[in-house]
């Protein structure tokens, strides 16, 4: 099944339509290791195909340096012809994870993740 084509300006205007009524809510039944998904981004998996990305997160979720950050601001930055770079940062902006992929067909030149409290989520959908 191909995925839509989205224009940059198309994906941009989808995603600032979620917002944090769209993040679900972890329950003290799910074992730590699991990850919910806001709509935003069941959005970016389902229709973009974005499970590179989120392939990347969960699997620097091992890394006890990533696992033991309470809340993590992931940045997806495109760098040149077929390079992409997905960095996190800690609140001291120390790097902390800093990997690249090639080979990634994605509108946008630069996407924010927040991992917070077990919830994956777009920038605009967390709230505090």
């Amino acid at each position: 099944m191909n995925k839509p084509q989205y224009t940059a300006q198309q994906l941009d205007m989808i995603l600032k339509g979620f917002s944090s009524k769209d993040v679900p809510k972890r329950t003290p039944d799910l074992p730590p290791t699991a990850f919910l998904l806001s709509e935003g981004c069941k959005f970016l998996l389902g229709h973009v195909g974005t499970h590179w990305l989120f392939r990347v997160i969960i699997t620097f979720q091992q890394d006890p340096k990533v696992s033991g950050m309470k809340h993590q601001l992931w940045q997806v930055s495109y760098n040149k012809a077929d390079e992409w770079f997905i960095f996190l940062v800690d609140a001291n902006d120390n790097m902390v994870v800093a990997t690249k992929l090639t080979g990634i067909s994605f509108p946008l030149a630069i996407l924010f993740i927040i991992v917070h409290d077990g919830v994956i989520m777009l920038h605009n959908e967390y709230s505090p």
